[in-house]
């Protein structure tokens, strides 16, 4: 139970962290697969970090 409520608590605190919907569209078919917000799009679109991509051999000589 305890679990369960650090993990409510971390995600609701996290949410500008985090890439989730904070108001996901309601599907009219609930089988039918998930669409992204227009806002969750404009936000995953703008994760880009400045820094340069390594591979593995190159960071660890």
């Amino acid at each position: 139970m305890l679990a369960y409520y650090v993990t409510f608590e971390l995600a609701q605190r996290l949410t500008p962290l985090l890439f989730t919907d904070q108001a996901p569209l309601a599907p009219a078919d609930p089988v039918a697969p998930a669409r992204r917000s227009p806002a969750a799009k404009a936000k995953a679109g703008s994760a880009a970090t400045e820094l340069p991509a390594r591979d593995m051999p190159r960071q660890y000589p």
